[in-house]
């Protein structure tokens, strides 16, 4: 009897001691037992567990009572996002990653699998949560809820199934849904407005090009909405001639795209590819996107209405990619508070930051802010890196308006154009000494670059592979191969946009022009009469030009023009017109090559640039022959130098590329010379801010004349110059 119930009360104590442990570990990692008729712990709220996402707990419902959060009120972001910004992607489940920055980017929160204790562990860091991340095209959930009665069709009348670029089985049973379907605008609209409830003051929409691209990777979409838009848009384009001339179309108001390309046998051709489709797709094709265009713009503004009105809070809204990559991914970004790229390093694409930020600022003012994320593509990436954080960081915050989000969980690596897990792991603590020093010196930042040169970004160029017309368009991969050549050359330069006049916005004019000494023209095929002769004019007046390759071969619609009055300057070499100069370089394959390595179909990093490249070489000699360099060092090709003033002081930011992704080091430059152009200014003295030792000295300046010279000891990774009179 004695052992029995000796027996019994170790069985009690046992348990009495596991249900301590397991409260204990529910404690520590604000665990949620399941509904039962038991007291639920305080930091539940009365919630559940959530499946996938151990530890955040879900209360039901809208929250009606805010916390102590301070929220920035309307207006403040904006001024915020004129100096340096550094947002996280958070993972919930670990507050310890969420190391303090400006703001949370990227954030996840989906509409039944979210609670306002996930927002309270940023603020509790006191971070804002600016991106709460959504997605035009597919319901925001972590689990498949099909609707096939919103879904996009295709020619067939079938709702499209889901896929997900880079994430093959993602979501399996979901589909694409129509932007055209009123309930599938009013379900994203409500779930915006739920997550400012939650406290979200700010939100950024993945994948917004989707519609166009839609039509060449799936065929649709056809579904009721879409087919009577298009009709809309026919209608309010062309003329009863013209749409019967153009397309064959009677009667338009009766117009079915679908009966016609079934009814016409055109099943296999009418989105066989998406370089010079016909008229009518193209028609369909920016149908499309302008759709998505007006819904986001409506929905910007609704959800900012909204914040102010029932919070008086403020709200931004951005979206993913736009004017940062290839022709497909354009949309309007005129409306957007900032804008959102993925940064994908040693990957086939862009290779460094510069690149994208400047293409960004032709678009938009608005800051841009990089995912940084990474590919396997060049080799294996360590699991636990220290360097490559600096590298990323060093790389984006040395461009004027750019600004980086990191995700704390790991940086989102792909092998193959699919992500992969287990993601690399930056030293976070790393990242915090720096981000930490930037917050300590902001004046260094985001300060205008005044450049004697400009390069013209000519967004119908761009993208005219897309364009319906009489013979194939490649689009000006020049533009990226003139910056990486001026970047590696070290020459300050503005970006000026020709617009086409919804894609992007803008024109060149003899204002603009009369701004620089110089102005290249990468390839510039696609442009107004108006604008040739501004730039014609801009020469007569004393300026010079510098043609890369082709010049005004074709109108704004990619019909051929002839424009007689270029046929002089288009031959090679420098040519005189009225006080200036009109210089034409042929570098069709010495700027393919600078670029991309053919054999293993990549770009290529800037530790594999070579200052005695022939298209580096004939660009330096050309700029040379018309303008006395700006900028001069005897560092190595990796060490990247970008010079910034605002009238009362220099700024040079020093990067160093020389980098090995896959034993994740740098190799340090040595001691290097600089020597720049003043502007007049008389520099009296000279501070090196050193990121890796997070130290500030002063440094020997020599000023001879209108240049100021100095020496650079070392360069690890990244280090700012401040010259001061």
């Amino acid at each position: 009897m004695k052992k029995t119930a000796l027996t019994c009360l170790g069985i009690v104590l046992a348990l009495a001691v596991v249900c301590l442990i397991g409260a204990g570990a529910m404690f520590a990692a604000k665990l949620c037992p399941p509904q039962g008729p038991w007291p639920m712990p305080p930091w539940c709220e009365g919630g559940v567990s959530l499946p996938g996402l151990p530890g955040l707990p879900v209360s039901p419902g809208i929250p009606q009572a805010e916390d102590s959060f301070t929220y920035y009120r309307p207006g403040e972001i904006t001024g915020l996002l004129n100096g340096p910004v550094f947002l996280i992607s958070p993972h919930f489940g670990k507050p310890e990653t969420m190391i303090p920055s400006t703001g949370a980017g990227w954030a996840s929160l989906k509409e039944d699998a979210w609670s306002p204790q996930a927002v309270r562990l940023l603020h509790a860091r006191g971070l804002h949560l600016l991106g709460a991340s959504m997605t035009i095209r597919h319901l925001n959930l972590d689990a498949a809820d099909p609707h096939p009665e919103m879904a996009a069709l295709d020619l067939d009348g079938n709702p499209i199934p889901l896929a997900k670029p880079g994430m093959q089985g993602f979501l399996e049973g979901e589909f694409f849904y129509s932007i055209f379907d009123p309930a599938w605008q009013e379900r994203l609209l409500q779930q915006g407005r739920a997550f400012v409830d939650m406290g979200a003051e700010g939100i950024v929409m993945d994948e917004p090009n989707t519609y166009g691209s839609l039509i060449f990777e799936a065929g649709g979409s056809f579904d009721e909405h879409s087919l009577a838009g298009f009709r809309e848009h026919l209608a309010g384009k062309y003329d009863a001639v013209e749409l019967k001339d153009r397309f064959g179309i009677e009667d338009v108001a009766s117009f079915d795209l679908r009966r016609h390309i079934l009814d016409n046998g055109l099943r296999d051709t009418w989105n066989a590819s998406d370089q010079n489709p016909s008229l009518l797709t193209y028609e369909f094709f920016r149908f499309q996107n302008q759709g998505a265009d007006a819904f986001l713009r409506r929905f910007a503004t609704e959800l900012r209405d909204y914040a102010r009105t029932e919070y008086g809070r403020d709200f931004v809204f951005s979206f993913n990619a736009s004017p940062l990559y290839d022709f497909s991914r354009f949309l309007p970004v005129d409306y957007l508070d900032y804008l959102t790229g993925e940064m994908f390093y040693f990957a086939s694409g862009h290779t460094r930051a510069a690149l994208v930020a400047k293409l960004a600022k032709a678009a938009s003012p608005a800051k841009v802010m990089l995912l940084s994320e990474v590919s396997h593509d060049r080799g294996e990436l360590p699991a636990r890196t220290a360097n490559l954080f600096k590298y990323m960081f060093a790389d984006i915050y040395s461009s004027s308006g750019a600004g980086m989000i990191l995700p704390t969980d790991g940086v989102y690596t792909m092998r193959g154009g699919s992500y992969v897990q287990p993601f690399v792991q930056t030293d976070l603590a790393e990242a915090e000494r720096y981000v930490g020093f930037m917050n300590e010196h902001p004046g260094l930042f985001d300060l205008p670059e005044p450049a004697r040169v400009a390069v013209v970004h000519s967004a119908a160029s761009y993208i005219s592979n897309r364009l319906p017309t009489q013979e194939r368009l490649w689009g000006s991969s020049e533009t990226m191969a003139v910056m990486e050549v001026l970047l590696n050359e070290r020459v300050p330069f503005a970006m000026l946009t020709s617009g086409d006049g919804w894609w992007a916005d803008g024109s060149l004019s003899l204002e603009g022009l009369s701004a620089y000494d110089l102005v290249l023209l990468p390839n510039v095929q696609l442009i107004s009469d108006d604008e040739v002769e501004a730039l014609l004019e801009y020469v007569r007046q004393g300026g010079v030009v510098l043609q890369v390759n082709d010049f005004g071969t074709y109108d704004l619609e990619g019909a051929p023009a002839a424009r007689e009055d270029l046929a002089t300057l288009r031959g090679p070499g420098a040519h005189t017109l009225g006080q200036g100069t009109w210089h034409t370089l042929g570098l069709w394959e010495e700027l393919g090559r600078y670029r991309w390595n053919e054999a293993e179909k990549r770009n290529v990093l800037p530790t594999e640039h070579s200052a005695d490249d022939p298209a580096a070489v004939a660009l330096r000699s050309a700029l040379q022959a018309h303008l006395e360099p700006e900028v001069t060092s005897d560092a190595p090709i990796t060490v990247g130098i970008r010079r910034y003033g605002d009238g009362q002081r220099w700024v040079l930011h020093l990067v160093n590329y020389d980098y090995d992704p896959t034993s994740d080091e740098f190799v340090p430059a040595g001691a290097f010379e600089v020597s720049l152009d003043t502007g007049g200014l008389a520099v009296a003295s000279a501070r090196l801010y050193d990121f890796e030792s997070a130290s500030v000295t002063e440094i020997p300046v020599a000023l001879e004349g209108t240049r100021a010279a100095f020496t650079i000891p070392s360069l690890y990774a990244y280090a700012v110059v401040e010259l001061l009179p």
